[in-house]
Order: structure tokens, then sequence, then C-alpha cells
């Protein structure tokens, strides 16, 4: 050891011992603080019920134990002195339990607490869209929008409400909006080319989707509203092209080779149609709408037995009726045919469907 070393050394001991004289604390790494248990809380509040710090902590424990009633029982008392991530902790469990109307007051509060902040209003939209009151719901959004202009959330929240209730006109104008707030996002094109397609737009439909495949080749639905756009104009030929290079590169979704198959089907080249719904119901068996096209593709191809079976699925799975309604129009042509035996067991299927 270096006679520089051994110095050095000797001087920090000589501080050291020269501050512990003194009185003077030496520094000492700090030592972990320990984590807070539901029982250490339960009990801190228990001889100080004012402490909101721990409410707020022991209700967050509940919370990630999916206790909801506890986080309720423990912060709802509270709602008028708990901070601001209290009340959005205690909007979340009534949230949980579906008491949006209590949740939606609690949010009130927080935005009395903080009326300059986006977050009140924008969670005030999330409450209020959950619980279907549209209008309340995109009037917060907005103003989460005003006091945070790049919230992008607060913008897919009007556009989600704008696409459920199909409002085209709202739909394409928040989503020009956000166009212009954050650039041609690729999630952005490809939802210009859905609202293109199914409104009609045909020419700047196919260019939208153009420009959405060009961005992202591998969403399946920007391919599918190219070829319908096609279609609309009609551009057969340029349209099942579309459609088979999709179903060739998308053969597991289920999607594509509905739509390929509902194509094929309004052609009235049912063989075709059969061939691509067959795959579409083997990818998900549970779709309703697969089930039934490829019920009605096989009834047209006179295979009544296998398109019983798949009108039968279909039903089952249907909530609208339009199933059933299917099933027993397909009954009556039967019927009128003469086949009265297949028509009788379509009849005593869709008796039970229900």
């Amino acid at each position: 050891m270096t006679f520089l070393v051994r110095f050095a050394l000797t001087s920090i001991a000589i501080s050291a011992m020269t501050a512990s004289l003194m009185g003077l604390a030496v520094p000492v790494s700090a030592a972990p603080k320990k984590k807070e248990t539901a029982a250490t809380l339960e009990a801190k509040i228990k001889k100080q019920p004012q402490d909101k710090l721990s409410r707020r902590k022991l209700g967050q424990i509940y919370m990630n134990k999916k206790d909801y009633k506890k986080v309720v029982d423990l912060l709802g008392p509270y709602s008028n002195e708990i901070d601001g991530d209290g009340l959005v902790l205690l909007s979340e469990a009534q949230q949980a339990q579906n008491d949006y109307i209590n949740a939606i007051r609690t949010l009130q509060l927080f935005e009395q607490k903080e009326p300059q902040r986006f977050r009140p209003y924008f969670l005030l939209g999330e409450a209020y869209r959950k619980n279907k009151q549209t209008t309340e719901a995109v009037e917060n959004y907005r103003k989460a929008i005003g006091f945070a202009p790049q919230h992008l959330p607060s913008y897919k929240g009007i556009l989600t409400i704008a696409m459920d209730s199909k409002d085209q006109y709202e739909s394409r104008t928040i989503l020009a909006q956000m166009i212009v707030a954050f650039g041609p996002k690729p999630e952005f094109i490809n939802t210009q080319c859905q609202l293109m397609s199914e409104g009609g737009f045909l020419a700047e439909a196919e260019k939208t989707c153009r420009s959405a495949i060009s961005k992202s080749r591998n969403t399946p639905e920007n391919h599918i509203y190219l070829a319908q756009s096609l279609d609309n104009q009609d551009r057969k030929q340029a349209a099942e092209n579309v459609y088979r290079n999709a179903a060739r590169q998308f053969g597991k979704s289920e999607f594509v080779q509905f739509a390929t198959g509902e194509y094929y089907f309004y052609q009235k080249n049912y063989a075709t149609a059969v061939r691509y719904l067959t795959k579409a119901v083997k990818i998900k068996s549970d779709s309703a709408r697969s089930q039934l096209a490829l019920a009605q593709s096989l009834y047209e191809s006179n295979d009544l037995k296998k398109a019983l079976v798949h009108f039968e699925q279909a039903c089952k799975l249907d909530k609208t009726k339009v199933a059933y309604n299917e099933m027993r129009a397909a009954s009556a042509k039967l019927f009128k045919a003469g086949k009265t035996d297949m028509a009788s067991e379509y009849d005593k299927k869709s008796a039970i469907c229900y």
C-alpha cells in the first residue's frame, strides 16, 4: 500500500472519529424503506382516521386485489377530503361495480379540485361514454383537448362515439382533426380508408385505401375496403383480384375469408363462396356472419342438409334474429318448391333456435 493511500485512509478514519466525539452524524447508507402492508395501513388508519395518504395507499392495495367494495367503503366517506389521485381510485372502483352515476359524481369532485387540468375532463368523458351519455362524453373530451391539444386518447374517445353511432360526417371530421394534430399515422389512414369506403366516397376510398396499404400492408381490412370500393365502381375484375390476393395473403383472417366468400355469393358463384366461407368458419366457428353466409351459399348450391347445420349454428349465435328470419325464409321456399320433408326439418330446427 502506498504512502498516499495509507494517508487517505487514516484521514478518513480520523474524520469519522472526530465527528463521533463531537456528536455529529456520520453518513451511512440509508436502510431500505419497508413496504407498507394492508395490515400496517389499517392499523394506522384506526389510530388516525384522517390520515388520507394511508387511506389512498390502502385503497390501492384493495384495488389491486379487485376488492372494489372495500375501496368504496374506505374512500367514499372521505370523498370531499381525499386528493385527486384518491378520487380517481374511488371512481375506478365505482365503475368496476358498474356504478357509473356515483363514479361521475366522484370525478366531478376531481374536476372541482383541479379545474385547470385536462385529466378530470378526460376521465369524465370516459365515464360518460361507458354510461352511454355520449353528448356529455364528447363535451368533456373536447374540454380535455382544450387543455391538452396533443392528448390523443381524448380524440380517440370522440372518434369511438362517432363510429359507434354510425355518424359518418362526425367520424370523418374528427379524424381529419387528428391527422392535422398528429400527422398521417397509419392507424388514422386505415380508419379513413374504412370511412371513405363505407360512406360511398368511391374514388376517395380507392385513393385512401391504396395509401393505407402502402403504409401498412399487413392490415387486412385495408385490402377488403379497397376491393369493396372497386366493386362499387363496377370494376369487377380489379375487385376480384384484390379479394383473391387478400384471401391468399391473410389465410388466417376470418374477416378476409368471409368478405371474399360474400363477394362470390353476390356474384352467384356459390361453389367458390362455399370454399372461402368454409375457411372462415374453420378460423372462427362462433362467427354468426360466416355461419349464415355459408348456410346461404350451401342452400343456393342445393346442399340443403349441410346448409341446415350452418343455419342452425348461425341462429344460435345471432342475437338479432337475422339468421332466424333467413332460416324461416329458406323453409318457405322449400315448401313452395314442394320439398315438404326438408322444409319440415327447417321449420323444426328454427322453432327450437331461440
